[in-house]
């Protein structure tokens, strides 16, 4: 599988359902980013974060500073800290926002072009960094 936008997500801006904004930039609601095991297996069917459930390594950390500009998704890199003993192989973004996991969005998938995936993880912390020219584009 390559790259890509979550087609229920791409339903959901098309339908102008809620909670689908990526640039906001709470500390609690916005674009998140998770790392994945190999156990995950991308469905164009998949919704919600809650999907991801017993796949996640570690702590999903917020994007700072998401803007859209021109149909392009940008922000700053991110750091995980800590992360568990594992391999990660892919990487998912999701739109928190303040329901349950079972209402946070998935946006995208990638299991390639990330610098650091797939990546052996040891208890130590994990840099990803995003492509300069934006995270994704519509």
């Amino acid at each position: 599988m390559a790259n890509v936008i979550y087609p229920k997500f791409k339903e959901a801006l098309m339908g102008g359902e809620a909670d689908v904004s990526l640039n906001s930039n709470s500390d609690t609601t916005g674009v998140f980013v998770a790392l994945l095991k190999s156990t995950y297996v991308y469905s164009s069917s998949h919704l919600y974060y809650s999907e991801l459930s017993g796949h996640i390594i570690g702590t999903p950390v917020r994007i700072p500073n998401c803007t859209v500009t021109n149909g392009v998704l940008d922000g700053d890199d991110v750091t995980f800290t800590a992360v568990p003993a594992d391999t990660v192989e892919k990487i998912v973004l999701y739109r928190k926002n303040t329901g349950a996991d079972s209402t946070w969005r998935l946006v995208a998938y990638f299991d390639s072009g990330l610098g650091n995936v797939p990546y052996t993880t040891d208890g130590s912390n994990l840099p990803v960094q995003f492509n300069p020219s934006g995270i994704l584009k519509l």
